[in-house]
């Protein structure tokens, strides 16, 4: 629909068109984050610009809901408004954990969105951080392992987990281009089609061509993840 892309030439449009009937109570937009994320506001308004004038085209009765799940409940909205006389449409929220999202459109009135915007605020409920590999130059043997944090807020809504391996080369994956006959696979092999071996850089290339690449772990010059306590 064009809602969320920053692009003004585009946007939802439900605008009455001569010879077109638009049925628009009940229309619904939804929006799935992918993941939880605290969000405290959500924003949505009709295309404004020099080129697309339609600053009075906004909804005029919406109900707004809200979730953690991946589709919120539809039966009862978080937020609505019957007589909005806002073109910007500006809705603060206490800060939550959100996953979903929907927009109803409550009445008749042709309208259209530019940009549906959600704001967030704090900390992600989870989250994963894994380094490139750290070059010892020579051949070592780990010691006790430190690092620095900074904590925000109540230590005790928090935690961390750390986890280390080590291995004999410059990179924890090996990687495999397919070998395909007359379109059928048929093998794999370490060495891209000039029979020289495949490197993370070269992988990444041949992916980018669309070739039939993948990766796996090397389990053998690569030993499993440990935890550090």
């Amino acid at each position: 629909a064009g809602v969320i892309n920053g692009d003004h030439r585009v946007a939802l449009d439900r605008k009455p068109v001569d010879g077109r009937a638009l049925v628009n109570n009940g229309i619904i937009l939804s929006i799935d984050l992918g993941a939880r994320f605290g969000v405290n506001r959500i924003v949505f308004y009709p295309r404004m610009t020099p080129q697309f004038p339609f600053g009075n085209d906004f909804m005029r009765s919406y109900a707004l809901f809200i979730s953690q799940d991946e589709e919120p409940n539809l039966a009862s909205p978080d937020f609505s408004e019957s007589d909005n006389q806002d073109t910007t449409v500006v809705v603060e929220i206490d800060a939550q954990f959100v996953r979903s999202l929907a927009l109803k459109s409550t009445l008749n009135a042709g309208f259209e969105i530019d940009e549906f915007e959600i704001y967030g605020t704090g900390f992600v409920p989870e989250a994963s951080y894994e380094s490139l590999p750290l070059f010892l130059d020579d051949p070592s043997v780990w010691g006790q392992i430190r690092w620095l944090e900074a904590i925000a807020g109540d230590p005790r809504d928090s935690s961390i987990e750390v986890r280390v391996r080590s291995g004999s080369d410059d990179t924890p994956d090996s990687f495999f281009r397919q070998i395909k006959v007359g379109g059928v696979v048929t093998g794999r092999s370490e060495n891209d089609a000039d029979g020289n071996p495949l490197t993370q850089a070269s992988y990444e290339r041949l992916l980018r061509e669309d070739e039939s690449v993948f990766k796996q772990t090397d389990l053998e010059n690569w030993g499993q993840w440990q935890l550090v306590s």
